[in-house]
């Protein structure tokens, strides 16, 4: 059975999976399919309406009472949907339709998911905007994984220049092991000969 947490700001991701009870004859009928899209039913205004996509995660799966599945019919594709639920615009609406005693925990309903107003182009355009966002999500994803590798070569760098240094040449060092002969011993460790600390 999926938790409530494998509904995320980007969509599904199974990171919360628990064991149901076997043979439970109620389950049958919130076994979820490849494709079906999930929308969280209750948690902080914040987080409540979080949707995804439910993929395959190796064994039959089932959605708890705290998520509704909604099956777009054919003007509406799940893609899109969720896109859109998870969108400012879509997010804004969920928040404000969200009710509950209590601040921490509200809810939704699925009435109040099918009010929602949602601008609705052909399924072909539907199809094409969610390809360009899927594909802006990917460069978004390959750039931060760059400034990712970057940022710990900096690191590196920079614990270099200030271990080893640059040579008259405006190079940097060998490290000590490659050439002992540049280096003397110090209370931070092995530093360049000419360094005076």
């Amino acid at each position: 059975m999926l938790g409530l947490g494998c509904l995320t700001v980007d969509g599904f991701w199974p990171l919360q999976l628990k064991n149901a009870p076997i043979g439970d004859q109620r389950l049958k009928s919130a076994i979820l399919q490849e494709g079906d899209l999930l929308v969280s039913r209750s948690n902080t205004r914040e987080l409540v309406g979080l949707a995804g996509i439910y993929a395959d995660v190796g064994t039959p799966c089932t959605y708890p009472d705290l998520m509704m599945r909604l099956r777009p019919n054919e003007r509406l594709t799940a893609r899109y949907l969720e896109r859109y639920l998870l969108s400012a615009s879509g997010r804004r609406q969920i928040q404000a339709a969200a009710s509950g005693t209590s601040g921490s925990m509200v809810k939704i309903s699925g009435p109040t998911v099918m009010a929602m107003r949602v601008s609705l182009p052909s399924v072909q355009d539907q199809n094409r905007i969610t390809e360009v966002l899927d594909t802006v999500d990917e460069a978004i994803r390959k750039t931060e994984q760059v400034i990712a590798k970057l940022q710990q070569m900096k690191q590196g760098l920079l614990h270099d220049l200030l271990t080893r240094g640059i040579d008259h040449n405006g190079e940097l060092r060998p490290p000590p092991s490659e050439a002992p002969h540049l280096y003397k011993d110090s209370p931070s460790g092995k530093v360049p000969r000419e360094w005076n600390l």
